[in-house]
């Protein structure tokens, strides 16, 4: 079986690398928008380091995909594309964004950070993730880390309560992010084997807890103009509507049991909703 053009983007999780690109490129433009050429590489670096995590996270996963029917399809589970050639391309995308940020930034701080995230994703979170609820913790924080390592390729420092908001929205983030994939495939994740291990909570737990998290993440996003990330009149109406028309759509969606397409939808809605916020930011901080 020959391999695609769509089975190697979807090995490279395009769309989460994409949005890591962005918030590299916000972090970066937060700090200094004057040097486009930083941002620019800054951004291109953490999307290759990204692609390059979730080729690897393929190869670690490829195992226990092949023993499940909703991804015995995937491309590294079927056999479509073979280990050794995504390896290969892992690692290529991987020196390549860390090369690239290492040009943007004339400094190792911004690739040691971009390498740390690697480290909690593929190193600590993948394989701990079917073994203890506590893998979730290396999972946010790798994925709060690029808005850092933009920060850091501009040449800011770790002391700082502007980049430190950024975290930990983007870390309130992950959690609802991550129990909506739980209950959009709720078959797999709360099946009689792994339910004890994945997750602290009950389906009807993480049905009451996620708008409360979506509520706080959107508060967060309103702390964006406070700390000066969005400028303009039209980004804090925008930042405004989000904050309102969010929690009160997931409240309403989960007033009553929440079927998988509806949590899939939600998972859509609010991966939408931090991919706006990131672009929005990051314009508003280049225009200024």
């Amino acid at each position: 079986m020959r391999a695609s053009l769509a089975d190697w983007l979807r090995v490279l999780k395009i769309p989460v690398a994409f949005l890591s690109g962005a918030a590299a490129v916000m972090g970066c433009a937060a700090f200094d928008p004057s040097f486009m050429q930083r941002i620019a590489l800054s951004g291109a670096g953490v999307f290759f380091l990204s692609c390059g995590a979730a080729a690897l996270n393929n190869i670690q996963d490829r195992f226990i995909d092949g023993q499940r029917a909703r991804t015995l399809n995937r491309p590294l589970a079927s056999g479509r594309i073979l280990v050794r050639h995504a390896a290969l391309l892992s690692i290529l995308l991987l020196l390549s964004g860390t090369v690239g940020l290492f040009i943007a930034s004339r400094s190792w701080k911004a690739p040691l950070a971009g390498l740390l995230a690697v480290i909690l994703y593929n190193a600590l979170y993948t394989p701990l993730k079917r073994t203890t609820p506590w893998a979730l913790l290396p999972g946010v924080l790798s994925g709060a880390f690029p808005p850092l390592i933009g920060w850091l390729a501009a040449g800011g420092g770790l002391l700082s309560l502007r980049i430190g908001l950024v975290l930990v929205l983007y870390g309130t983030w992950q959690i609802p992010h991550l129990w909506l994939v739980m209950l959009a495939h709720r078959c797999d994740y709360f099946s009689p084997v792994e339910r004890r291990i994945v997750n602290f909570f009950e389906p009807d737990q993480l049905q009451r807890l996620i708008p409360v998290w979506v509520t706080v993440f959107a508060f967060l996003t309103l702390l964006l103009k406070v700390f000066n990330f969005i400028d303009g009149p039209a980004g804090s109406i925008l930042l405004l509507v989000n904050a309102v028309v969010l929690p009160a759509v997931f409240f309403t969606a989960f007033r009553k049991q929440c079927s998988e397409k509806k949590c899939k939808a939600l998972f859509m809605l609010l991966n939408l909703s931090v991919l706006g916020i990131t672009v929005m930011t990051g314009v508003d901080c280049l225009v200024r």
